[in-house]
């Protein structure tokens, strides 16, 4: 807007062109004065509007534009039957509902942050939805029915509710969406669907976001779509009893997929520790813009380290290991003793930060341990990068005859090899 008065003061004749163009003019948004949008409507003609209801801003120094978003629709409302996309960013009451209520014939975009005490059995849009093409609800309560939105380009849904909303609600507007291009879907508390889902190909789906969102729910949507070329996937599962199953299955339902878009990406880097999971690609270059580049990421939690580092197997062999970083946490001796634990670490030779500065004691445990060629079935970490440790009860002189002892050892025979190029560091515990 503030280019377009730009414009528009440039000269007359410059005016007289502007203000003949009906479509330089559609933009309402509650971050300018009112007297701004009156004068976008009266320009705009027939034209269908954008509705944009942001935070506040500092209209000029020392003035502070804070337009309530009741206020603001309450402004705009006579222009109802010309909106075609309504943005609104900030929290609003139930008096603005009786916008949201009847039927908009020329919507294509409704974007709602989270609403106050909602009217009960609310009917968005008085059900007439189905020109709806980017739909983005948050903390938003209406009445859901099946086939109440279909053909959609972007779903969002964020910690949604109100009566209807099933797994099997959300399922049948995937399923009458073919064209979908981005799938977010984040803290919704609905069960999973007891019946009998069928497969859902989504071939323009680009980017997937299930954050945070229960495992048993991941699970299910995964299983049941089927998205070719997806480019972006951000998944963060919480902890419950099917986590395990969503580590040990997911991997082999998009183990092709991962593997391409690590391949795309330059890499990939894995953070392990007790409880939790993180794989995502790493960022060439960082100043591109996140949303033009093949990426993925991945965060789950379970109580069982073991079957994380299954996880980081199944990965290691799907993906091009010279382009595998792993990050893995040690929580004391205890994993170190577990033969499983340590028989995974053994065949994933892409460790390149080992940590053990969570707690003193642990810190002091793992070094130890690892100093002991005793126990030989340890693995000696070839890739090893950087170690990271607590030195509060720890020594230098103890950290280096460990990486004298063990990380010099040969990984795969007796005898010793050149030290690592590696970065300590120690971390201090207050």
């Amino acid at each position: 807007m503030k280019d377009l008065y730009s414009l528009w003061l440039v000269s007359r004749k410059w005016r007289v062109l502007l203000d003949g163009i009906p479509s330089f003019w559609v933009v309402l948004t509650s971050t300018v004065p009112q007297i701004v949008n009156h004068t976008s409507i009266t320009r705009s003609g027939d034209a269908p509007l954008i509705i944009h209801s942001g935070n506040p801003v500092w209209a000029t120094p020392g003035l502070w534009l804070d337009l309530s978003v009741e206020r603001f629709i309450k402004s705009v409302g006579p222009t109802r039957d010309r909106w075609k996309v309504l943005w609104i960013e900030r929290p609003y009451s139930k008096t603005v509902w009786e916008y949201l209520a009847s039927p908009a014939p020329m919507m294509e975009t409704l974007h709602l942050a989270s609403n106050h005490d909602p009217p009960t059995g609310l009917e968005l849009l008085g059900k007439e939805t189905h020109n709806i093409r980017h739909l983005d609800l948050v903390y938003t309560k209406t009445h859901w029915d099946r086939s109440m939105f279909r053909g959609l380009k972007h779903l969002g849904l964020c910690g949604c509710g109100g009566e209807g909303l099933t797994m099997d609600v959300i399922v049948d507007m995937l399923a009458n969406s073919p064209d979908l291009e981005d799938l977010r879907i984040n803290g919704l508390k609905i069960p999973k669907s007891d019946t009998s889902l069928d497969i859902i190909v989504l071939p323009r789906l680009l980017s997937i976001d299930f954050q945070p969102l229960g495992g048993e729910l991941i699970y299910q949507f995964l299983c049941h779509i089927e998205m070719p070329h997806c480019q972006r996937i951000k998944i963060h599962a919480t902890c419950g009893p099917e986590m395990d199953q969503l580590l040990e299955q997911s991997i082999v339902l998009f183990g092709s997929l991962f593997r391409d878009l690590h391949k795309e990406s330059g890499g990939s880097l894995v953070f392990a520790q007790s409880g939790l999971l993180q794989w995502e690609t790493r960022c060439i270059n960082p100043s591109h813009e996140e949303h033009t580049r093949s990426s993925f990421g991945v965060t789950t939690t379970s109580t069982c380290f073991a079957s994380i580092l299954r996880w980081i197997e199944r990965v290691f062999n799907s993906a091009d290991p010279g382009g595998l970083e792993v990050t893995i946490y040690i929580s004391g001796a205890t994993h170190l003793q577990d033969p499983e634990i340590t028989s995974v670490l053994r065949r994933v030779p892409s460790v390149t930060t080992l940590g053990a500065s969570d707690s003193i004691r642990n810190s002091r445990e793992v070094v130890g341990f690892l100093s002991n060629l005793d126990h030989n079935r340890i693995p000696v970490f070839p890739s090893l990068k950087m170690l990271r440790v607590c030195c509060n009860d720890v020594t230098p002189e103890e950290i280096l005859e460990m990486v004298q002892n063990r990380l010099t050892a040969h990984p795969n025979r007796g005898g010793a090899r050149e030290p690592p190029e590696l970065e300590i560091v120690a971390e201090t515990i207050p």
